[in-house]
């Protein structure tokens, strides 16, 4: 029903449309209708894409401000993390710590993450992902991702919508673990 309500919409603009183009006789003038008319319900998929392209480029990605500092049984022989999976990318880096260490990690650290909407009009949210001390006094890292969901015709097209992201990848969530903690032998 939707689909049908769509697309008589679309029949209804086209025709308007036309008759528009009917009463203009110059063909630059004609030209011109034609830009306006299909800008009207794509202008803002554009405008979007520029504006999400801009907020990947500026602000996405991850930022450490002060490095977590961790015992060397969190580490391997090749100086790789114990406690993250590179290959699955676990979201949260308290998912592979031992018992211990999950408890030791939750009980001094707080992990963060919520949604803000950056442009209603462009349909662009923002993801921030943060890590501080329990009393929230202190940001150690905090990670930002940004999803597009498209011009006003993406979004009220019947098909399924799934947004564009950037600074969510696995090699950003990789990034982000790896510069975070430290072994405590690099310290210096």
């Amino acid at each position: 029903m939707i689909a049908l309500m769509f697309l008589s919409a679309a029949a209804v603009y086209v025709v308007i449309g036309g008759l528009i183009l009917k009463r203009i006789s110059s063909r630059w003038l004609k030209g011109l209708v034609v830009a306006i008319l299909i800008l009207i319900p794509t202008g803002d998929e554009i405008a979007g894409h520029i504006y999400f392209n801009h907020l990947c480029s500026t602000e996405a990605g991850a930022k450490v401000y002060q490095t977590i500092n961790l015992p060397a049984a969190n580490w391997d022989a090749m100086g790789k993390p114990k406690f993250y999976d590179e290959k699955n990318g676990n979201s949260y880096p308290i998912t592979g710590f031992n018992e211990g260490w999950k408890n030791y990690f939750e009980k001094n650290y707080s992990i963060d993450s919520h949604m803000e909407n950056t442009s209603k009009i462009l349909a662009i949210d923002k993801h921030i992902y943060t890590l501080q001390n329990k009393m929230k006094t202190k940001m150690f890292a905090q990670q930002v991702s940004f999803m597009y969901w498209g011009g006003w015709l993406k979004r009220n097209a019947p098909t399924h919508n799934t947004a564009a992201s950037c600074g969510n990848t696995l090699a950003d969530s990789n990034n982000f673990n790896l510069q975070l903690f430290k072994p405590v032998a690099s310290i210096k």
